[in-house]
């Protein structure tokens, strides 16, 4: 506060002003996550990304800006990427769109002009009675299963189907049109496939027949182009996969995301790694388990039948993984804290699972910590499983956490690593003897979620994820505070509050001069918060407003004795037109201490109460000062008046 003036200072980016238009242009759902990953590149690169998204037409312009926020930041910096790449993408979803029947593209909105414009896509389908149903997907699932280039732990980029490394056209392809237009010799074209199939899925598990819809379509032509044996190169690339025509069930679970995604249909690629096994997902209004070189849809088997199942994660295109364990197996949970050396919870930090049949070293799952130092796993029953930490705080080996799990049992493991996480420097400020009561915030804010960063640590992409409540440090102070504040130095501040998730509260400033309301995220090592924030600013003196043409009476008001030791004498008249008065009475920070019923006053005579030093619930409160609010309404229903008196209570000890 400044003056008379709530000032707002947000967060500072280092967004430039050709980036700054650029989010402007993109959807509003989008700008957070734009401005995020914009604001990890250079000034060089930004407005080579940005240029691309000012330059879009419709009706591409949603699906340009969602890649640019959306494929991890360190890709975008890489040498072997090549930027046309994430046009090419998205004008060919749309020539795609004219081929296939089961599924249509919609738009909602005009891009650049409507701020909340998204895609997404419309399948037709069958329901429970086996009658045709239109089902629309959501926009998210569309953009991130769909439209998104990356599928896993590849590259993506434009490739070179015989090396599998990245290369500039015309010799590097990117697998969506690639896919779709283009077959070897002596091998269908995917196109042929799909074309002229009425419905996505017709819901019958394992039927391989072409009535069951365009996912028994792919898994025909998967199993033509595909034969299961070892790969002569490993490079992840579904471009090189086709090319090769051969692979385990690592190449055909990229290879049948590539193509189903290429013909619009939402598909993951899912990874056992304690089990050394890939298979696939489609979504039609559920997760549905997919394997086309066994021909299995909608087919959960693989526990008990063969192996016992540690963990399932499904990949998102950033890098980010989560788990699908719970479809597969029975499974019980295990929630990992990680605290410092002094018990305070670290976030950010990875977790990573072992554990599973296979002689395997690698994770079967991992997992970043939230604001309050823990994540949780879903895992398979009747194994054993080890855990990994790896934070800026410090780092742990693998360590056993479970032997012989039980489904349904819930597992608790703690982790204290040496270093610690920050600390905010404050100190609560005490106030002047005779403090001003000329001004009073009013403050409401909530951290409805946060946003928690990691790497994926099979290829290191960087993701995020919103997780539920997070919490913050929140304090009022002043000006020379503020600037000790800023340059990590001790300082002084009133109500301040650590690691909360919420706060209503009121605050009467006890000197007049520039003040900050401040909300730090300072004691979290890697975790963003997104906030709701209201704050109104409310002014002592006496204001009065005018009522059809003619002002109300002035109030009469006065406290007595003051200092008091054991009661307070309030006398007030309102006047005639007064309707209801209520009276308030604040401690020193602007705690609610003492309030009355509102109700009407007598008119003719002045009214009095007593006021005997105790809280709402009978306590006998400390001396000190104590802030009396008096709102009245009068015939217009709204408060035309507020007057606030100091009180000092000062008992005899």
């Amino acid at each position: 506060m400044s003056g008379e003036t709530l000032v707002v200072s947000e967060p500072s980016d280092s967004l430039t002003s050709l980036a700054t238009l650029a989010v402007e242009r993109a959807p509003c759902w989008l700008q957070h996550d734009l401005v995020d990953n914009l604001n990890n590149l250079d000034s060089a690169m930004q407005n080579q990304y940005a240029q691309m998204i000012l330059d879009a037409q419709n009706p591409f312009i949603d699906e340009i800006a969602f890649q640019v926020a959306h494929i991890p930041y360190n890709i975008l910096n890489q040498a072997g990427f090549y930027p046309g790449m994430i046009i090419e993408n998205a004008q060919s979803l749309y020539q795609i769109d004219d081929f296939v029947d089961y599924a249509m593209i919609v738009d909602y909105g005009v891009g650049g002009v409507d701020s909340n414009y998204y895609s997404t896509v419309r399948y037709r389908t069958l329901n429970g009675t086996r009658d045709t149903i239109d089902v629309e997907l959501s926009k998210e699932y569309y953009y991130w299963y769909i439209l998104h280039p990356k599928i896993s732990r590849e590259l993506c980029s434009y490739i070179d189907p015989n090396t599998g490394d990245p290369a500039s056209p015309p010799n590097g392809k990117f697998w969506r049109d690639y896919l779709f237009f283009y077959a070897d010799s002596g091998y269908p074209y995917l196109q042929d496939y799909v074309m002229n199939i009425p419905i996505l899925w017709g819901g019958l598990p394992n039927d391989t027949t072409d009535a069951n819809g365009a996912i028994v379509a792919l898994n025909n032509w998967m199993r033509q182009v595909l034969s299961f044996e070892s790969p002569g190169i490993r490079k992840y690339q579904p471009v090189q996969i086709y090319y090769e025509h051969r692979g385990t069930c690592t190449e055909w679970s990229i290879l049948t995301s590539a193509a189903a995604r290429t013909s619009l249909i939402p598909t993951i690629r899912t990874s056992a790694y304690g089990n050394n096994h890939h298979w696939n997902e489609f979504f039609e209004r559920r997760w549905i388990q997919w394997e086309p070189v066994n021909n299995m849809i909608d087919n959960y088997v693989y526990d008990p039948n063969w192996w016992e199942l540690a963990a399932a994660i499904n990949w998102r295109g950033d890098g980010y993984t989560w788990q699908a364990t719970e479809r597969y197996t029975p499974y019980c949970t295990l929630t990992v804290e990680v605290v410092d050396s002094v018990q305070n919870p670290i976030d950010g930090a990875r977790v990573a699972v072992r554990g599973g049949p296979q002689p395997v070293t690698w994770y079967c799952a991992f997992d970043y910590t939230n604001s309050s130092g823990t994540c949780t796993f879903l895992l398979g029953d009747l194994l054993n499983y080890d855990c990994q930490v790896t934070s800026s705080c410090g780092s742990t080996p693998f360590t056993q956490v479970i032997t012989n799990s039980q489904p349904g049992i819930h597992y608790h493991y703690s982790f204290q690593l040496n270093g610690g996480v920050p600390v905010l420097p404050a100190t609560n400020d005490t106030f002047p003897s005779n403090p001003e009561d000329d001004y009073k915030v009013e403050i409401h804010l909530s951290v409805p979620e946060e946003v928690i960063y990691g790497n994926n640590p099979d290829d290191n992409s960087a993701f995020s994820f919103t997780d539920s409540t997070g919490c913050l440090e929140f304090f009022i102070c002043s000006s020379d505070n503020y600037t000790r504040f800023l340059a990590d130095s001790q300082f002084y501040g009133f109500l301040i509050s650590m690691q909360i998730p919420e706060i209503d509260t009121s605050f009467v400033f006890p000197w007049n001069g520039s003040w900050y309301i401040v909300i730090a995220n300072k004691e979290e090592i890697s975790t963003a918060q997104e906030i709701s924030l209201d704050v109104t600013l409310l002014k002592n003196p006496l204001y009065v407003s005018e009522t059809k043409g003619c002002a109300p009476e002035i109030p009469r008001f006065s406290v007595q004795p003051n200092p008091f030791k054991e009661e307070v004498t309030i006398t007030y008249g309102f006047g005639h037109s007064a309707l209801c008065t209520g009276l308030t009475i604040y401690d020193i920070t602007g705690r609610v201490v003492k309030s009355y019923p509102r109700f009407t006053p007598n008119a003719l005579h002045s009214t009095q109460i007593t006021w005997d030093g105790r809280d709402n619930s009978g306590t006998q409160l400390p001396n000190g000062i104590y802030f009396l609010e008096c709102t009245v309404s009068y015939s217009n229903n709204l408060e035309v008046y507020r007057d606030v008196k100091k009180l000092i209570l000062h008992r005899e000890e």
